[in-house]
């Protein structure tokens, strides 16, 4: 999996949902879907991708 750090949460896991996949699973540092995964650890949060084509739209999208 690719990371990617990110600012705002909610508006990453609107994105992945609408463009990745559904989530399937929200836990209070981690939720995520089949092929990402948003995850709050060491003061950072980062959006894990599989697939390289929508790694590379989420890096376009969100990354710094």
């Amino acid at each position: 999996m690719k990371e990617i750090k990110i600012n705002s949460i909610g508006h990453t896991e609107a994105w992945c949902m609408k463009y990745i996949g559904p989530r399937l699973f929200y836990i209070h540092n981690k939720s995520g879907g089949p092929g990402w995964m948003i995850v709050r650890e060491n003061g950072e949060t980062l959006l894990r991708v599989e697939d390289e084509k929508k790694y590379l739209l989420a890096l376009l999208k969100f990354g710094k």
